[in-house]
């Protein structure tokens, strides 16, 4: 068991750790210098995980599991000022996870855009990896990924955002990549399950792409249905199916994201489709994306 001592919340707090058989708890200590909530976010990158939110007693306050249908996010109000355990500990085997404490009056410590779902973080050494899984279109479109380091201050979704956000997957940096083009790759051939359309495997399979990204910086999705990210840069308030799709979302219903998915980890296999297939998307969308995450 590790135990971490945090101290006073006044600020967000961040922290990429691994917790397993040898080691199978993670026990964080923190305060609250004034009444009111924390937000904690935890997700694990190669399984689920538990959380359990105690006071300084160890009596338990609130607990939540990961799951596919659960990102792990932890929201108490009306705390009082005083110190409070959280641990951290795999539902089965071992695991990398990332957590996040968010006291009373901040934005979440990643983005600081306020978001609740669908930023994600590389490992430790700053690595992503990108799989085309099925490829369940006759669209030709990209896949890529932007830092949010700095995006804070743009509005969502906006023509500014765009333009920034492309700017960053053409950079080829750690600010961004384009992880995924159909017009020059085609999805793995060893994939054997269904995703409700036929797989147009036109193009040559490229295999497992790693990428280098800021280590526990967030980084977002962006997907352009059936164009090229530079199109996107070239007129960021283009429509129809070269109008570009985010992962973000947050818990407002009037966002102005154009979609939301709360999956997390460090390697995805991307499938592009023509039909709605994920139910837990925020609205349906056509190409759609499915991630699978581990």
């Amino acid at each position: 068991m590790s135990n971490i001592e945090i101290g006073s919340l006044q600020d967000n707090y961040f922290h990429i750790s691994s917790t397993g058989k040898t080691e199978p708890t993670d026990t964080y200590f923190f305060s609250l210098p004034t009444m009111g909530s924390v937000r904690i976010s935890a997700e694990g990158s190669s399984g689920d995980i538990n959380m359990e939110l105690q006071d300084k007693e160890g009596r338990l306050i609130k607990s939540i599991s990961t799951s596919d249908e659960n990102t792990g996010i932890l929201s108490t109000d009306n705390l009082g000022v005083a110190g409070y355990i959280l641990n951290v500990s795999p539902v089965s085997g071992n695991t990398n996870y990332q957590v996040s404490l968010t006291p009373y009056g901040k934005v979440d410590p990643l983005t600081g855009m306020g978001v609740e779902a669908g930023f994600f973080t590389p490992d430790q050494k700053g690595e992503v990896g990108f799989d085309l899984l099925h490829d369940g279109g006759k669209y030709e479109g990209e896949v890529a990924i932007f830092s949010l380091d700095g995006m804070e201050k743009l509005t969502s979704a906006s023509k500014e955002f765009i333009k920034e956000a492309a700017k960053r997957a053409l950079s080829d940096s750690v600010l961004g990549h384009i992880v995924i083009s159909e017009s020059t790759e085609g999805a793995t051939p060893e994939f054997r399950g269904s995703l409700g359309d036929e797989n147009y495997n036109n193009e040559p399979y490229k295999g497992i792409k790693t990428f280098t990204m800021s280590p526990g910086k967030a980084f977002a999705v962006m997907l352009v249905p059936n164009g090229k990210v530079q199109e996107v840069f070239d007129n960021p308030e283009v429509g129809g199916d070269k109008r570009p799709l985010f992962s973000l979302s947050s818990s407002n219903q009037n966002d102005a994201w154009l979609y939301g998915q709360g999956v997390t980890g460090r390697r995805c296999s991307y499938g592009i489709g023509k039909s709605w297939l994920a139910g837990k998307h925020k609205k349906p969308f056509d190409p759609t994306i499915i991630q699978e995450w581990w």
